[in-house]
């Protein structure tokens, strides 16, 4: 940084054919603005950065000279539409906003069954699914801000709405259930059957319908998590050439399907990383997503994998926040560092950050964006880009105009699981408290003084002047925070309450707050977010009702 401040005033602008794409230069002293960069694309990123800058440097900007371009060509960020939260058109334009200025240049909406096929509707009916026309105006949208929105439809796995409809449940490969690898009996089917040629027909037609409303050359097609397979319809074929093998064939025949409507195919690379031999058989366009989401997942042993076999991929840590209503913030620190320290050692085509909805989708905008800028830092500069301060980050770029004790109390809500003294897989000891039916196991694994440890953290990370009373005159974040507080500090009391015998004389009051919790998730969902979804969302809350009544 040099001495002085650069006047206000108009941008000079010119681009160099000799740089990358996404790169450019950014120059301030006392003759003005120069930007220089390698495309539109490099344009637009020092545009952003000078935004940033301005908010940092309201009175001046400081002379200065940067040079900057990303470690990951491309930088993702994949948000779960399916459970339960389908976001309305304004949150998602929004949320396009904040993706371009903080220099991702991908968008997927995970699908199941939320998107309005027009021969489908018993599958999405009560959703509130996303529209052809809202996806063709949403991808316009992106385009328009350098984020190329890429069209996601599960594809095999996880599609327990469309096999669960008596008009698709004969294309189920377990249509009467089946046994997780962790040991549940679930009583519902979950995937299609990849070995009936109906299966591939009823791809065809979603792709035939869906397809046409992106303009990105890439498609996602899913197919995690095939738990199921060989439990039911597919056994015989499984037990003569092997699960990985049905799993592979059924693979290259949907790759058949999409490489005929000329477009790229990504898939996650759980089940082809399960079975290793396999992965040089993969059709040599395929993108693998490597994903895991816990602090120590072994992305380096998956990434190697990938490159070793010479098969391009994605590396897909995630934002923590499911399962947690405030998210785990530590570990995803760590998780987002880490396939951002694989990805760049093994070569990763991109960098893919995932947002989940698992349990209800119970988290909240502020806390998803806390942990966004931590990936965004990471799939622009790598293990380097995770330097800045969160809260910082938030105050100043990502809440709008919101004080900075609001972001304190983001940060500080999103990092209070460590102070439990106990870490459960894929979840916060708090949400856990508030979802399981019966918290017993979870509450007797706990260390004596862990309800209060956790109690005294959720306290003491909200500043005083947001739990203040403000009349109606909150904004939106913080009634988000506030409603998160409230939730946290109610797993604690229900934790309490199960610990000393589930007394009457405490059931009234416990029912009160979980009333009053309702009703402020109902308005807070609503804000930003369509109706469908939302009463599945509740049931867990509604169980409590139940619950504090019988005491």
């Amino acid at each position: 940084m040099g001495e002085g401040f650069c006047p206000a005033g108009a941008v000079a602008e010119m681009l160099r054919a000799d740089l990358p794409k996404d790169a450019y230069r950014l120059e301030m002293d006392r003759a003005g603005i120069r930007i220089t960069a390698g495309s539109d694309t490099g344009r637009f990123y020092a545009g952003q950065t000078l935004r940033q800058l301005r908010r940092i440097y309201p009175d001046a900007l400081p002379a200065m000279t940067i040079e900057d371009e990303p470690v990951f060509p491309v930088r993702g960020f994949m948000l779960d539409i399916s459970r339960n939260k389908v976001p309305k058109m304004e949150t998602l334009f929004r949320l396009v906003d904040r993706l371009a200025e903080w220099k991702f240049n991908q968008l997927q909406l995970y699908t199941e069954h939320t998107f309005a096929y027009r021969n489908h509707r018993d599958v999405w009916k009560g959703s509130s699914p996303m529209t052809g026309a809202e996806v063709e105006r949403l991808d316009r949208y992106c385009r328009e801000r350098h984020i190329d929105l890429v069209p996601n439809q599960n594809s095999f796995g996880h599609l327990a709405r469309w096999m669960k409809t008596p008009r698709l449940r004969h294309l189920a490969e377990a249509p009467d259930g089946f046994t997780t690898p962790w040991g549940e009996t679930r009583r519902t089917p979950f995937s299609l059957n990849p070995v009936d040629p109906a299966s591939l027909e009823l791809l065809d037609g979603l792709y035939r319908e869906l397809l046409p409303h992106f303009s990105s050359a890439l498609f996602h097609v899913g197919c995690d998590e095939t738990f199921d397979l060989g439990q039911g319809r597919s056994r015989v074929a499984c037990e003569a050439r092997g699960k990985g093998r049905v799993y592979l064939e059924f693979l290259q025949r949907i790759h058949g399907l999409v490489t005929s409507r000329e477009r790229r195919m990504i898939i996650w690379g759980d089940i082809v990383l399960n079975h290793p031999e396999l992965i040089p058989e993969l059709p040599e366009d395929v993108i693998c997503c490597v994903w895991g989401y816990e602090h120590d997942h072994p992305f380096d042993r998956d990434c190697a994998a990938m490159q070793n076999a010479g098969r391009p991929f994605y590396v897909c840590p995630g934002t923590s926040t499911w399962n947690a209503v405030t998210g785990r913030l530590t570990n995803a620190r760590e998780n987002i560092r880490n396939a951002a320290a694989a990805g760049m050692a093994r070569g990763a085509e991109g960098y893919l950050l995932t947002e989940w909805g698992d349990n209800g989708h119970w988290q909240t905008l502020p806390f998803s964006l806390a942990a966004i800028a931590l990936g965004a830092g990471a799939a622009w500069g790598g293990e380097d880009g995770l330097s800045a301060d969160p809260a910082k980050a938030l105050t100043l770029h990502g809440l709008g105009g919101e004080s900075p004790d609001i972001a304190c109390a983001v940060i500080g809500l999103a990092d209070v699981d460590p102070a439990a003294g106990h870490s459960i897989f894929n979840a916060s000891v708090a949400g856990r408290l508030l979802l399981m039916r019966n918290p017993r196991p979870l509450i007797d694994d706990l260390p004596p003084e862990a309800m209060d440890r956790l109690r005294r953290a959720i306290l003491d990370a909200v500043p005083s002047s947001v739990t203040k009373d403000k009349g109606e005159g909150r904004t939106l974040a913080e009634r988000e925070v506030l409603l998160a507080y409230r939730m946290l500090l109610h797993a604690c009391d229900r934790g309490d309450w199960w610990r000393e015998g589930k007394p009457e004389k405490n059931a009234g009051a416990l029912h009160r707050d979980v009333e009053d919790i309702i009703g402020e998730f109902r308005a807070c969902w609503l804000a930003r977010n369509r109706s469908g979804g939302l009463a599945e969302s509740l049931v867990p809350l509604r169980r409590r009702l139940r619950e504090y009544r019988r005491g």
